[in-house]
C-alpha cells in the first residue's frame, strides 16, 4: 500500500482579520513550523469508600485543545507583525485556521487567545518570532 504521508510545505496559518473589511482570514507569513492543538482530557478520580477490590475508578473530565505555537521569520512592523500586535491588544478571541497544503478542505479551525509573541535576533542566525494562542472551546476538522 502507497503511504498518505505529506511534509509540512504549504501549510498555511490565517488569523481572521477583523478589522478588514469585508472580515477576511489572513496568511501568516513566512512560517517555519506550526505545532497544533493537542488534545486531552481530565481523568477525575471517582474512587469511594466501596470500590471494587479497592481500585481507583476515573471518569471523563473536561476536555482541553492546549495550546498551538507558530514560528515564523520576523519582519519588522510587517502586515503579520501588525495583524499579531492587533489581535493581543483586542483582548477578544482570535479566529484562527491551519490548512494542510494551501486546501481550505482540509485542516482545522478554531477560537484562541493570544498569550504570547516572543523575538528572538540571536547574533549568528536569523531574528525569528514565536506566537502562542491559547485554544478556546472545540477544534473543528474541515
Amino acid at each position: 500500500m502507497t503511504t498518505l504521508a505529506r511534509i509540512g510545505f504549504g501549510t498555511v496559518f490565517q488569523i481572521q482579520d477583523q478589522a478588514a473589511s469585508p472580515v477576511a482570514y489572513v496568511n501568516v507569513g513566512e512560517v517555519t513550523n506550526i505545532t497544533l492543538p493537542n488534545l486531552t482530557r481530565d481523568a477525575v478520580d471517582a474512587t469511594h469508600t466501596e470500590s471494587t477490590g479497592a481500585w481507583r475508578e476515573s471518569i471523563p473530565g473536561l476536555k482541553d485543545a492546549g495550546e498551538v505555537s507558530i514560528e515564523m521569520n520576523y519582519v519588522h512592523q510587517s502586515a503579520t507583525d501588525a495583524l499579531i500586535r492587533a489581535q493581543f491588544a483586542s483582548n477578544e478571541l482570535t479566529l484562527c485556521k491551519i490548512l494542510f497544503d494551501t486546501s481550505p478542505e482540509d485542516g482545522v479551525s478554531f477560537s484562541a487567545i493570544v498569550t504570547g509573541y516572543e523575538v528572538q535576533a540571536p547574533l549568528d542566525d536569523k531574528v525569528a518570532a514565536t506566537l502562542t494562542l491559547k485554544v478556546s472551546g472545540q477544534v473543528t476538522v474541515i
